[in-house]
């Protein structure tokens, strides 16, 4: 699928070297910004190679380039054990590439899981993030609301949700 001169598709295994920079990179960046989230060590091919199968894994393309991912998944009972299991498709660990943040990648990425909400006759878009301001603010101005704030995995997550 094409947004904004993207190309957004699940990654072939070859090209899961290219979403673990993105994510090894990003997670140095929330550490550096005091969000200890992400450790660099849980992204390898072995990690990711079932999300490849599966499909749940997206990688976006600028040019050839490899500039953000994310997994957009099925189900979420870490989370989201609350919430019927079949409604929902879930945003987990999305990324840019740190010479695509701020032009606009999260946001076709977003945009792209809203699609591919409806073409899977979904109700919700829903994902989980740190209380963290620039974070939070990147989900709400895609215009998901900000439905609990509670303790998950013994920290404290916002969950969103978009209808």
């Amino acid at each position: 699928m094409s947004t904004m001169n993207l190309e957004i598709r699940p990654p072939t295994i070859e090209e899961v070297g290219d979403v673990i920079r993105i994510l090894v990179e990003a997670s140095f960046w929330l550490e550096q910004a005091g969000e200890m989230r992400w450790r660099p060590e849980q992204f390898t091919v072995e990690a990711l190679e079932p999300l490849v199968r599966s499909g749940e894994l997206h990688l976006a393309f600028r040019s050839g380039t490899a500039v953000g991912t994310m997994y957009l998944q099925l189900e979420d009972q870490t989370f989201w054990s609350d919430v019927p299991a079949t409604e929902s498709l879930f945003i987990h660990k999305l990324a840019i590439a740190q010479e695509a943040r701020g032009t606009g990648v999260a946001n076709a990425m977003i945009e792209f899981a809203k699609l591919e909400v409806r073409r899977r006759e979904r109700k919700y878009l829903r994902l989980d993030c740190r209380d963290h301001p620039k974070i939070r603010a990147v989900y709400e101005n895609a215009g998901f609301t900000l439905r609990d704030i509670g303790m998950f995995v013994g920290s404290m997550f916002c969950r969103y949700e978009l209808e």
